[in-house]
């Protein structure tokens, strides 16, 4: 029952592996937020810079070099436990904690990749948006 899962859990989370890149040929790139379906005033504008991968003798002209996570955390919130108490489908639950400021898997990889730990392919694959 509903009741029963929003009183033993406190928090959720869930996390993907996706390649790292390698930092000795790993290339920066400018992307428009809104093509990769981000809102710009989330971001600093509306062109984002990211990392791709190249390839080299570090990397056995991959790219990549070893892997990384990205994850998402919900927390039980009275909010969550009561969309749970009356079954609320996933969707429904996410949109509440995203306006409770939970970041999507989505939204983390996003910031690896800005970051420069992995690209926006590999983001897109393991969260499968596109």
């Amino acid at each position: 029952e509903g009741y029963l899962i929003s009183s033993t859990l406190r928090l959720v989370v869930a996390q993907r592996l996706v390649r790292r890149l390698c930092v000795h040929c790993r290339e920066q790139r400018d992307v428009e937020a809104e093509a990769i379906g981000l809102s710009p005033d989330k971001y600093t504008g509306s062109s984002i810079r990211v990392y791709q991968p190249k390839g080299c003798k570090q990397c056995a002209n991959t790219g990549y070099y070893g892997r990384t996570i990205i994850a998402e955390c919900l927390e039980m919130t009275d909010d969550i436990a009561a969309a749970i108490a009356v079954r609320a489908d996933s969707a429904e639950i996410q949109k509440i904690a995203c306006q409770q400021g939970m970041a999507t898997m989505f939204e983390h990889g996003v910031k690896r990749a800005i970051e420069g730990e992995t690209s926006l392919d590999e983001v897109f694959r393991v969260t499968m948006r596109r």
